[in-house]
């Protein structure tokens, strides 16, 4: 795949990709696909000439022959590839976040409801303290119950959205690939 021109000399194009450590392995097929080397891996906090890698996200260097020919389409390819990992990380992250939620407001609402509690309480109001306690303890405890059934839901309607953003990623990979060989 590297051409060498008369005196040897190869440049390189460079690039710098920050996935989720659960789409690392994705990201290097992909782009190796797309005709780009892995140059480098870093988990570190700070990547010189780099934005901050937070926590669970890993910072990929790659590299790749800037005489390639079909640069064209193989740019559009890589636009494709990013769209389609991009939306398949946004559609991962929805499946919890949804979830968390709904889960924490009702958490919120419970809680509420027994410092209400504990007002009445101080006020003397004994039968709106335990009406009122009883709601918040509700509140507390349906919030887990209420993060799964959430999570279940978002996750049954983003299955096949991330199904159908692999498949686009793959089609992507396989015309670039047969693009550079």
């Amino acid at each position: 795949m590297e051409e060498r021109m008369d005196n040897g000399f190869i440049a390189f194009e460079y690039i710098t990709v920050l996935a989720d450590q659960e789409l690392a392995q994705l990201y290097k097929d992909c782009y190796k696909n797309l005709g780009w080397i892995q140059a480098e891996e870093n988990t570190q906090r700070q990547v010189p000439g780099a934005a901050y890698i937070k926590p669970g996200s890993v910072a990929l260097k790659f590299k790749r022959n800037r005489t390639i020919r079909k640069v064209e389409g193989i740019e559009r390819l890589q636009q494709e590839c990013d769209h389609a990992l991009a939306s398949i990380k946004r559609l991962e992250k929805s499946k919890t976040s949804r979830a968390i939620i709904n889960a924490l407001i009702t958490g919120l609402i419970g809680t509420c409801f027994v410092g209400g509690a504990v007002f009445s309480y101080l006020d003397s109001r004994i039968l709106l303290c335990i009406f009122l306690g009883l709601i918040g303890f509700a509140g507390w405890g349906a919030a887990y119950p209420l993060y799964n059934n959430v999570y279940n839901k978002v996750t049954a309607q983003a299955g096949p959205l991330i199904e159908e953003q692999y498949e686009r990623l793959y089609r992507a990979c396989e015309q670039a690939s047969r693009l550079l060989t």
